[in-house]
């Protein structure tokens, strides 16, 4: 995907962590909350294709065309019934913040 395309939308994401603290917010408790969910391959190329995640979103259609037909090749490749779930251990990280002193 050609650099232009590929550009973050929004907030860059490594400077996440630091730039509301250098803007005057504190960092408060944080908590990590594990979860479990399931996805099919074949669901994954769909919300590919949906262009659901940012990182898609300045892409073009020629671009996003030929990842797509790339993922679709290596779930081909790896599973043998692309509609069934697998299991997915994500987390998610929650942070309290406070402004000012």
């Amino acid at each position: 995907m050609p650099s232009n395309e590929a550009a973050d939308v929004g907030l860059r994401w490594n400077r996440n962590e630091g730039v509301l603290e250098e803007i005057g917010w504190r960092t408060g408790e944080t908590e990590t909350h594990h979860y479990i969910y399931g996805r099919s391959p074949a669901g994954f190329v769909q919300q590919l294709e949906k262009r659901i995640w940012s990182a898609t979103w300045r892409a073009s259609e020629d671009s996003l065309a030929r990842g797509v037909e790339a993922v679709k090749a290596v779930v081909k490749q790896n599973y043998s019934n692309p509609e069934n779930d697998i299991v997915i251990n994500e987390r998610f990280i929650a942070k309290a913040y406070t402004f000012g002193k």
